[in-house]
């Protein structure tokens, strides 16, 4: 079956726009297809802007990270009510950034890279003739295509807008959600650096041992929180047959049918999906507290002597006192002394009286190992159980509303898929219908009125 060529006002549509656009045939006013209308090509661009879905994304994208900031520098000075209304205030943004980015124009005719898929052998002013499955990919990411149905073009534009609503509000809740989740973490980070700080304090080894101790803790807290997952996910998600949707399949279905076969742009709502999770695995580390203890130790050194007439006294006597941690396994740390010394010396004539007295104080810290190391395992356990504290439940029921949040939106989004399934079809048929058209495939030449047609082995310079 031979290729189409393409007329103006022919529909145009975007894998990034939310509207139709129609062609626009600027390069050449001699020639036209058989039914008066002008034919397009290579130099011929679209009329107006497609409402690029890619800049409302954009905006969106760009409120949640300003949310995101913002959370993080309330770290340790706001609660969770704090977050909370920064996590509202950067939902709303991103909707309302998303649906202002969408009307704005964004210059898709500047835009537009150069046709592909064009007759080699049609020339019109100089012009190779577009065909039926010709396509420009945009400077954007976009992927521009010919379509003859105003309906079809109708409908592939809807699922465009529907997934771009999709998107912007799987921003949205992330904007939500991550205020929370960087809360945790920021808190985790700290409590990490004070035990790190006063492990340090006490030797290189310490802070060494505090890590690999904090590893184990950490590690066990993200253990947990992947088998809820795994229980949550694998088990009540797929048991449900909800999974699909909870875990964005059909975002991922709709960018397949609106690329077809040209390759998709990486969406940057995947780096915030990534972000957020890779944030989440930091907030177990708050759970070990480093075991730092004192160490003090006095020695107490007496010596005298007593000189008389009728006699002669000398006595000398150490006192030795420690204050230390009764823990087998500890690092000891680096230990000051303090040494004091004092001399009594007094003569009379009755006789002498001579008294030396030395204190030497010692003083440290030591890190002591494992010491509280089970209690740590025990509450990161009770803080990643649902139910199990405030803190598990907490998370527990913000990751169900972020995964019901997108589940409800995929869902939605999947109607969309359905309704542009039946209607594409309306698409082959307007195709076939013009394939079956002779006159379809005859250029007139306005300046000679002569009616030529064109084979697609035939070269005509025009």
């Amino acid at each position: 079956m031979s290729k189409l060529y393409i007329p103006e006002n022919v529909w145009l549509v975007c894998s990034e726009g939310t509207s139709t656009q129609q062609m626009l045939v600027t390069s050449q006013s001699k020639v036209k297809i058989d039914g008066g209308y002008l034919m397009a090509t290579t130099a011929d661009r679209v009329k107006t802007d497609f409402g690029c879905k890619k800049e409302a994304l954009a905006d969106a994208i760009g409120v949640a990270i300003c949310a995101m900031v913002i959370a993080a520098c309330v770290v340790g000075t706001g609660g969770l009510g704090a977050c909370a209304i920064i996590g509202l205030a950067g939902a709303a943004g991103a909707v309302g950034g998303g649906i202002l980015g969408r009307v704005m124009p964004c210059g898709c005719a500047r835009c537009m890279g150069p046709w592909q898929n064009f007759s080699p052998s049609v020339i019109v002013s100089g012009y190779n003739a577009l065909l039926d499955d010709s396509f420009s990919i945009c400077s954007k990411g976009g992927t521009i295509k010919i379509m003859f149905s105003k309906e079809a073009a109708e409908a592939y534009a809807a699922l465009v807008a529907s997934k771009s609503n999709v998107e912007i509000a799987n921003i949205a809740i992330l904007a939500f959600v991550t205020p929370f989740v960087i809360k945790g973490a920021g808190n985790a980070i700290l409590g990490f650096k004070s035990g790190f700080s006063a492990a340090l304090g006490v030797s290189k080894f310490s802070a060494l041992a505090f890590v690999g101790e904090t590893a184990v803790v950490g590690g066990t807290g993200l253990a947990i929180d992947r088998g809820v997952d795994f229980l949550k996910e694998d088990i009540i998600y797929e048991g449900l047959d909800v999974r699909k949707y909870t875990d964005g399949e059909i975002e991922k279905e709709a960018s397949l049918i609106l690329n077809e076969n040209h390759p998709q742009p990486n969406d940057s709502q995947d780096d915030l999906y990534k972000m957020k999770d890779e944030i989440e695995k930091i907030e177990s580390i708050d759970s070990r507290k480093a075991s730092v203890t004192d160490y003090e130790k006095m020695t107490y050194k007496h010596k005298g002597y007593l000189s008389a007439v009728n006699g002669y006294i000398e006595e000398t006597e150490w006192d030795v006192v420690e204050d230390k941690t009764d823990w087998n396994h500890k690092i000891k740390g680096t230990r000051n002394l303090d040494v004091l010394q004092e001399t009594d010396n007094l003569t009379q004539s009755s006789g002498t009286y001579y008294m030396e007295q030395e204190y030497t104080l010692e003083t440290g810290k030591d890190y002591n190992m494992g010491m509280g190391l089970a209690t740590d395992i025990k509450n990161t356990i009770k803080d990643s159980v649902p139910f199990a504290s405030k803190e598990g439940t907490k998370s527990f029921f913000i990751g169900v509303l972020f995964d019901a949040y997108r589940g409800i939106n995929n869902k939605l989004l999947e109607n969309s898929i359905l309704n542009y399934k039946e209607v594409i079809s309306s698409e082959a048929e307007a195709i076939e219908k013009l394939n079956k058209n002779e006159n379809r495939r005859k250029v007139i030449i306005i300046e000679a009125s002569d009616t030529f047609k064109i084979n697609s082995d035939s070269a005509y310079h025009i």
